[in-house]
């Protein structure tokens, strides 16, 4: 199950994304996180994610703990998430 809701912006290491608000899908199933490239793109630099032979996104998992809060302003309200709540290892 899935809700479609405005986000009204991102915000990582300072960096605002999405400043103007941007349509945002939180899924009970998955625990991607989906965007437009541009924005992932800026969220991939600030992690740290470097691609494998295959194409695959890889963070060093060593850095978890010290990897930057990714906040999610929705509805007013911030809701941060570490990089032990985003990184699936």
């Amino acid at each position: 199950m899935y809700w479609r809701l405005t986000m009204d912006k991102v915000k990582i290491s300072g960096f605002t994304l999405c400043p103007r608000g941007c349509a945002a899908i939180v899924d009970t199933g998955s625990s991607a996180i989906f965007g437009p490239i541009k924005d992932i793109t800026i969220i991939n630099y600030y992690i740290g994610v470097f691609r494998n032979s295959e194409g695959d996104a890889i963070v060093n998992c060593n850095r978890i703990p010290e990897l930057p809060i990714i906040s999610f302003i929705i509805g007013g309200k911030t809701f941060k998430l570490t990089g032990q709540d985003y990184i699936t290892t």
